[in-house]
């Protein structure tokens, strides 16, 4: 009889994967045991005559459990009369924290099904879906660690509970109509509506245009029905946000289909529920002031049986729905905070409590590849381990579209999203979120790593966290971060990276953006960069590009009297602004940003002058450029650099001679493809980072330059990922 015992790696605790090995194992009549061990691991023994068929169905394990490594020994048998889950071992409190995941087809069937107890019920789970970060008061994962300890579980829910042979075996978020949250509808003031169905009437809300907040997993959502101009309106009038794109939720794959050009299907589908930015229907049934000037929408499925039911019962089946947060603000996460904002009409709430504010994660396709725009609901918290030991660390990443880290042995453990941290509010949940960690795992952090720029709150908070643990302050350099972001995610720790991005502080005191970096462990060297070019006014000249635009074609001596005119149009301060900022720009600091030269590219081109929101001006500049063709190549590599200028000097020639979309996505490209050039000679692995690495004209551009380019894939290319590389490059700092 054969036997084998096996240590099996990933995200396999806190998502039923101990039940469901029990029941492969019985369905073949094996015996022995499965039990959580120490580093999130699970240890399996099995033996018995089909122990092969086995093994080969845990390679096809269902999700969300998520198999990384998988150690097999074969062993004596040792005679056991049963298979059986066992007491965990050694668990301690470094297991994995499971994130939340969206509601299981089979929960989801319960919820639609008028025969089962749970029909109709807004806050359906299973040991495999349902919240688990977002209501975690603290490690263990248990119901009494979680904010269903308030909820006692009725005898039915119990019963399913201690059964290991039913899915709802020791999934510590379960309940039913008897014993779980109860759903209400409040007004604008949080006075409770009577009425018969309350998610019934939310859905009817919306379809006679008002905006509802719908209270979620980790979050609350404002809704307002997506095919009509007037309620879109309202809702960017009462957010204060005139042009930054909603995403849409759909109520599944098919709904979809009538809004966008379906593409992964199994992402869309998955536990995780992203948002994913595809390619918009034409003719498109959305009211226009739903994303202006984007060619892609951002689409989710109704992860939770809450948003399900909502949608089913409205005309189109899908809807607006945005995060519920103040401008600038993280989400709200209160019925309080809710109303303080004064935007929704009506509040769809439940009376779980919210532990962790948690928001929907984001991805797109850039040239093939799935990277991520923003990393939380159902990727976060979850680490990522790098193939060396690590020190202890706090991370505190960058200033904006932040996310923390924490390290320990060989993992990274990322924060949900955070926000912008020039927000107080932003700045308090990120000190809030990473204490959070480091008293869960035990941390003694040997130093706390922030950004080198030394006006970032994220700086000043680690300066305050290194005097109050008395630790260490260790500050790396933004572009270095990016690039050892994606290199530290793919396991090396010698490459060589283009990092473009907005703005990042630079070592000589400029403001970078456009960098080829040689990283070797802690250091860098700067081999290539976008040749200086001034930012007339400073933060005025990133919301209004054309003044870019003006110092450039000054400085290269194309700037005309017509062309200063037509550059005026697109300042709120005219032709007397324009000649401001040709004065302020013999002054102005210098920049090498690669987000900053897109910006002055789309409103030199008529595409877009004003940032609302960030990457406004590039975004809609990627956009226009959708189908465009690539004109010609352009070597502007001048020794250690890239001449902006003599790109500029052939985006003003080209403009009166092709299509806008194919000057566009040219212009974009050459700006990647010199990048790319930049690094072709390095016999070392190539990477992209920063949050203009997911446009994909500048994408395709540097990897037909210089051969395969990795983007980062579990992680954002944006801040949002530059906490793992701050951790990469102190810990080499550190223990070398």
């Amino acid at each position: 009889m054969k036997a084998y015992r096996l240590v099996v790696r990933g995200l396999v605790q806190g998502v039923g994967f101990r039940p469901d090995v029990a029941r492969i194992a019985n369905s073949l009549n094996l015996k022995g045991y499965v039990k959580n061990v120490s580093g999130g691991s699970v240890e399996i023994w099995v033996e018995g005559e089909r122990v092969e068929e086995f093994l080969e169905a845990l390679k096809s394990f269902p999700r969300p459990a998520i198999i990384e490594e998988m150690k097999v020994e074969e062993v004596i048998a040792k005679g056991f009369d049963k298979f059986f889950i066992a007491k965990s071992e050694g668990v301690g409190t470094r297991s994995q924290v499971p994130p939340d995941f969206g509601i299981c087809e089979n929960c989801l069937r319960e919820v639609l099904n008028p025969f089962s107890r749970r029909f109709g019920y807004a806050l359906n789970s299973c040991a495999k879906c349902g919240p688990r970060f977002s209501m975690l008061y603290s490690l263990p994962y248990d119901r009494g660690n979680t904010s269903m300890r308030y909820f006692p579980l009725c005898a039915e829910c119990q019963r399913e509970y201690e059964d290991p042979r039913d899915r709802r075996y020791h999934a510590q978020g379960i309940s039913c109509a008897k014993c779980g949250p109860e759903v209400k509808l409040l007004d604008s003031e949080g006075r409770r509506v009577l009425v018969r169905d309350p998610i019934r009437e939310a859905s009817k809300l919306i379809d006679e245009g008002f905006i509802v907040a719908i209270k979620g997993m980790g979050g609350y959502h404002l809704a307002v029905k997506a095919t009509e101009d007037a309620p879109v309106r309202e809702l960017r009038k009462r957010k204060n946000r005139p042009r930054k794109p909603f995403a849409l939720m759909a109520l599944n794959i098919e709904v979809m289909n009538e809004i966008v050009e379906v593409k992964y299907e199994d992402v869309l589908n998955s536990p995780e529920a992203p948002i994913l930015l595809l390619p918009k229907k034409k003719p498109s049934p959305l009211s226009d002031l739903v994303a202006p000037g984007h060619e892609l929408i951002g689409v989710m499925r109704a992860y939770t049986a809450m948003h399900y039911l909502v949608l089913m019962n409205t005309e189109d089946k899908y809807s607006v729905m945005t995060s519920a947060n103040p401008t600038g603000k993280p989400t709200c996460v209160t019925k309080e905070c809710v109303i303080e904002m004064e935007v929704a009409d009506f509040i769809l709430e439940h009376d779980r409590e919210i532990v962790h504010r948690v928001d929907d994660s984001v991805m797109r396709v850039t040239d093939g590849d799935l990277v991520f725009l923003r990393r939380s609901r159902g990727y976060a918290p979850k680490w990522i381990e790098l193939p060396w030991n690590l020190p202890e660390l706090v991370a505190l990443g960058a200033e904006l579209q932040n996310a923390g880290a924490i390290s320990f042995e060989n993992k990274v453990i990322l924060t949900q999203y955070i926000g912008d941290t020039d927000e107080l509010e932003a700045l308090e949940f990120l000190e809030n979120e990473l204490k959070w960690f480091m008293e869960q795992y035990s941390l003694k952090p040997l130093a706390v790593v922030s950004d080198l720029h030394p006006l970032y709150n994220t700086t000043n908070l680690a300066q305050n966290l290194s005097e109050e643990l008395g630790i260490e302050h260790v500050q790396v350099q933004h572009h270095h971060a990016h690039v050892a972001s994606a290199m530290a995610e793919w396991g090396e720790e010698e490459g060589v990276g283009i990092a473009v991005d907005g703005t990042g502080y630079g070592t000589d005191g400029m403001i970078w953006g456009g960098e080829v970096l040689k990283v070797e462990g802690d250091r860098f060297d700067r081999v290539c960069h976008l040749s200086y070019f001034p930012l007339p006014g400073g933060d005025r000249a990133a919301k209004y590009p054309a003044r870019i635009a003006l110092a450039i074609l000054d400085i290269i001596g194309e700037l005309n009297e017509d062309l200063l005119k037509e550059l005026a149009l697109r300042l709120p301060g005219g032709e007397l602004e324009a000649r401001i900022a040709l004065k302020q720009a013999k002054s102005s600091i210098f920049t090498s940003s690669a987000g900053r030269l897109l910006d002055a590219a789309s409103a030199l081109l008529g595409i877009s002058w004003e940032r609302s929101y960030e990457g406004e001006p590039a975004m809609l500049l990627e956009a226009k450029s959708f189908g465009g063709e690539l004109i010609e190549r352009i070597e502007a590599v001048r020794g250690s650099e890239v001449d902006v200028g003599e790109l500029f000097r052939w985006l003003l020639e080209a403009r009166k001679k092709y299509k806008l979309k194919d000057v566009a996505y040219t212009f974009q490209y050459n700006v990647g493809y010199n990048l790319g050039l930049c690094m072709r000679d390095y016999d070392l692995p190539k990477f992209m980072s920063g949050g203009a690495a997911v446009n994909e004209p500048m994408v395709k551009g540097a990897r037909e330059a210089s051969g395969e380019v990795r983007l980062p894939r579990r992680v954002p290319t944006g801040d949002g990922g530059i906490a793992l590389g701050q951790i990469a490059v102190a810990s080499f700092r550190l223990w070398t």
